[in-house]
């Protein structure tokens, strides 16, 4: 029999245990955040049109959810490591052929296939983490690791300042830190775990236990999908140089890693629907601000400091939506509903690009049209909700959790409660509130 590794028993130790995990991933996602930008940039450099771009970067989103729904499939095939250097290799010798195969086609079937092997690779790392890490220090950990999530993608919006964004260097340096993710993984001495399929929750029953959270959720995607696929479009079209755009893309993530914990508690303590509505609002305002007078702005650092609380806005919406649902199902089908919810984001992250991008062919602002109008059919659609159906009372609500990406790291929520009658804990809930 084999030994069994004791779990360490803080935070602190834990994060120690599984640093390469998270160095592995961090690497990965600079490189791929890289790529996104540089790709943008020279598709706008270029003359494309913007539905062609929108294309190109939306199909990383859709790649992405291709990958989450059957990436634990190779994993199990072939193990944890061995699954980690597939997709980290496969990522990197596609991030090289983009400058080989030079045609907008090619390019989309190839951020198609690397949204894929970004899933896998977090799958991968974040079933190993839900793993190592016992369950009082997951919320913790779970914090650390979305932290490091963030700062790598602020790390990749930087990095394309570093080399002439026409040139092929960027695409070498993207498939670098692609290889280079291999070997903390590689290195290290963690056992890989046996990794289970989710059963996910059918989409209509989600809709039927919670339509605002499917809405809350799908609107997200729109959100955060189309402002991080155009937004460097957005940027240069607004006349920004490739360092000020780098930081107007960079600040979406700086406002996500700033405000999403803070809004998740405010959302712990009130009515999740009102918070929604306040967060949209803010979006909404900040939208048609942009939309009117981008252009028109006293400074740059304006602009960046509106991006960062529309950022952080946008970022929050996804994880209170999961808890507007948790609210209304049983515990026993949170991870299933969880990983439902990621199929519905992944798709308004794929739709996203898509329809701003027929906004820009008006102007570049048409990116912030978008994003106005959806924030203000979800604000209407979820007041709507509120005179259908009353909150869940406070103490009963189920804390928001930031920010799963994929099936693992929904897995590391440990959102249920062994010792819980959970046909009794849902009833009880139900109870509580006048639906009708």
């Amino acid at each position: 029999m084999t030994p069994t590794t004791p779990q360490p028993n803080s935070a602190f130790a834990t994060v120690l245990t599984i640093g390469a995990l998270l160095w592995g991933a961090a690497i990965a996602l600079v490189g791929t955040t890289l790529l996104g930008i540089v790709l943008a940039l020279q598709m706008e450099s270029r003359g494309y049109d913007t539905t062609v771009t929108s294309l190109v970067m939306a199909s990383n989103f859709a790649g992405f959810l291709v990958g989450a729904l059957y990436a634990t499939w190779l994993i199990n095939q072939v193990g944890h490591i061995r699954a980690f250097a597939i997709f980290a290799t496969l990522q990197s010798a596609l991030f090289l052929t983009h400058p080989i195969l030079d045609h907008w086609m090619v390019w989309a079937v190839l951020r198609l296939l690397s949204g894929a092997c970004l899933a896998g690779i977090f799958t991968a790392v974040e079933s190993w983490m839900n793993d190592r890490t016992p369950a009082e220090s997951r919320g913790t950990v779970l914090a650390i690791y979305v932290i490091t999530s963030y700062i790598a993608q602020i790390g990749g919006q930087l990095l394309v300042n570093v080399w002439d964004f026409t040139r092929f260097e960027p695409f070498i340096v993207a498939s670098i830190l692609g290889s280079l993710s291999l070997i903390p993984v590689a290195m290290t001495r963690l056992h890989a775990p046996e990794l289970s399929d989710v059963q996910r929750m059918g989409l209509i029953e989600l809709f039927n236990a919670s339509p605002t959270a499917i809405a809350g959720t799908i609107g997200s995607g729109v959100l955060v999908g189309s402002t991080q696929a155009l937004g460097a479009v957005f940027a240069q079209r607004l006349g920004l140089s490739v360092y000020e755009t780098s930081l107007f893309t960079g600040s979406i993530f700086v406002g996500g890693m700033l405000l999403t914990f803070p809004v998740g508690r405010l959302a712990d303590a009130f009515d999740r629907r009102l918070v929604l509505i306040g967060l949209l609002a803010v979006a909404m305002a900040i939208s048609v601000l942009l939309l009117t007078s981008a252009s028109h702005l006293p400074s740059i650092w304006m602009l960046l400091g509106l991006m960062v609380v529309f950022g952080g806005a946008q970022a929050s919406v996804y994880p209170i939506s999961i808890a507007q649902a948790f609210d209304y199902i049983a515990p026993q089908k949170y991870v299933s509903a969880a990983s439902g919810l990621l199929i519905v984001f992944s798709v308004g992250a794929t739709l996203g690009p898509i329809l701003a991008s027929f906004a820009m062919r008006w102007r570049a602002e048409g990116l912030f049209l978008t994003t106005a109008v959806l924030s203000a059919a979800m604000v209407a659609f979820i007041a709507y909700r509120m005179t259908e159906r009353d909150a869940v009372p406070e103490e009963m609500q189920e804390s928001v959790t930031i920010l799963p990406t994929t099936p693992g790291a929904i897995e590391m929520m440990d959102l249920t409660d062994d010792t819980a009658d959970f046909e009794d804990h849902l009833d009880e809930k139900l109870e509580s509130i006048d639906d009708e």
